[in-house]
């Protein structure tokens, strides 16, 4: 099932948004959006300016939420910018209306158990009835069509990716070398991904008590910032009454 979107292509949102979400802009008070993993702002930064008006974001980064908070002041856009750890925010329970992560949080964690702890503590902020939006990699896709080279180049340089697949095809590792004006010389980092397929999501999504999981289909329009030629899901839910299986998942 598709939404219709509430985003525009100049925008340059790294990943769609619920389009359902535009039901809240008769509401005066609006819902209550975190952005989880906010990156440099520009999701929160284009909710906010278009009429959303309690809008929160939170990245472990302290460079990205100084640059989102100047960006933002620059638009005079209304987000609140919160330094802190995703895993354990310093927000109240059942804080929000509203949860995305649809950046490159989820999916590039340390272990499966991190993943699993990401998507709890998202579920302990969010209202019972409350909304999750989640993207991950097509790792079906990936694993059909696994190269482990490739190029992509840039107005000034180039981005050269080394890929492997680890040998139970559960995880994938991408070497990173870029150069630009900016540095010269290349650099080089490093990214481990999990591979989920839609059935592995939506267990745990179950699992941590979330209902009404609906998924947009894999497509390019929720590009990674860290793999943008792989398809990507984005999945909605809603958070369902807590239960003792929230204390026990992935433990």
């Amino acid at each position: 099932m598709r939404h219709p979107p509430l985003w525009r292509p100049d925008m340059r949102l790294s990943g769609p948004i619920n389009g359902d979400l535009l039901h809240y802009r008769r509401n005066e008070d609006g819902p209550r959006l975190l952005d989880l993993g906010c990156g440099d702002g520009t999701r929160a930064i284009a909710l906010a300016s278009r009429a959303f008006n309690q809008v929160t974001a939170l990245d472990a980064t302290e460079s990205l939420i100084e640059l989102a908070q100047r960006r933002a002041a620059k638009r005079r856009a209304a987000v609140t910018f919160v330094c802190g750890d995703p895993w354990a925010t310093p927000f109240m329970a059942a804080q929000f209306d509203e949860v995305m992560l649809l950046g490159d949080l989820f999916g590039h964690s340390s272990s499966l158990k991190s993943d699993v702890d990401l998507l709890r503590e998202a579920r302990r902020v969010l209202q019972v009835g409350g909304r999750l939006h989640l993207s991950f990699s097509d790792g079906d896709w990936i694993r059909r069509h696994f190269s482990s080279k490739a190029v992509e180049g840039l107005p000034t340089g180039f981005i050269y990716r080394r890929r492997s697949l680890s040998a139970d095809g559960h995880s994938m590792r991408t070497t990173i070398l870029s150069s630009g004006d900016d540095y010269g010389i290349a650099r080089q980092s490093c990214i481990s991904e999990w591979l989920y397929t839609p059935r592995d999501v939506t267990e745990v999504l179950h699992l941590l008590g979330f209902e009404a999981i609906v998924y947009d289909d894999a497509s390019q329009e929720a590009r990674s910032r860290l793999t943008p030629d792989i398809p990507r899901f984005v999945v909605h839910c809603r958070a369902g009454r807590p239960s003792a299986v929230l204390r026990t998942v992935g433990q």
